[in-house]
């Protein structure tokens, strides 16, 4: 099974805006919208899991939910990751929060941890919201992210992660919520 772990984002108004500008860049002809439900933040991505470590995993995450606290968040600007060879990713920024960049370190720390034998990916943690794919060869003028550099796309509690699997099906990719991890400490004022 292929695993990640995840904040949930909810539906985002304004990227109505977004589309119909993207969309009406002739250039950009197959570009692929990421459906509201698949939104997220991924805090780190396990990939191929065996089952039999799904065990050890929940009760993991158990145990960092269980000494966090909820936290705020905000969406702000928008970027795009190039691959070579890939589809380019467009993306909403997430504004620095420590209190995220903790948490995503804690997980990392206690999962590999706990899981020793398995490979992660060591790729840097760029906190962000994936919302469109499209191909390489499609290019994007710069001045179209300086003109989205201060949108204010959401501000979100955020009071839990979740453990997802990710599966392909006619019509794509489905993340499906497995466990979600409530933080138990209370927000001190």
């Amino acid at each position: 099974m292929r695993l990640f772990i995840g904040i949930k984002i909810p539906d985002i108004p304004e990227l109505s805006r977004l589309k119909k500008e993207v969309n009406s860049v002739d250039k950009i002809s197959d570009i692929s919208w990421v459906p509201p439900q698949n939104r997220h933040i991924t805090l780190l991505y396990l990939g191929y899991t065996d089952e039999s470590d799904q065990y050890l995993v929940q009760n993991c995450l158990r145990d960092i939910s269980s000494k966090k606290s909820s936290f705020e968040l905000r969406l702000k600007g928008i970027n795009q990751f190039q691959k070579r060879r890939q589809k380019t990713v467009l993306w909403l920024a997430v504004e620095f929060c420590q209190t995220l960049m903790d948490l995503q370190e804690a997980i990392a720390k206690d999962l590999k941890e706990c899981l020793q034998a398995h490979k992660f990916d060591e790729m840097p943690f760029i906190p962000h919201v994936t919302v469109a794919r499209f191909s390489q060869r499609n290019k994007i003028q710069e001045s179209f992210f300086q003109n989205y550099s201060e949108t204010a796309w959401l501000q979100l509690s955020v009071n839990e992660f979740i453990l997802y699997e990710s599966k392909s099906s006619d019509h794509g990719l489905e993340y499906l919520p497995l466990e979600k991890y409530p933080f138990t400490i209370e927000k001190s004022l």
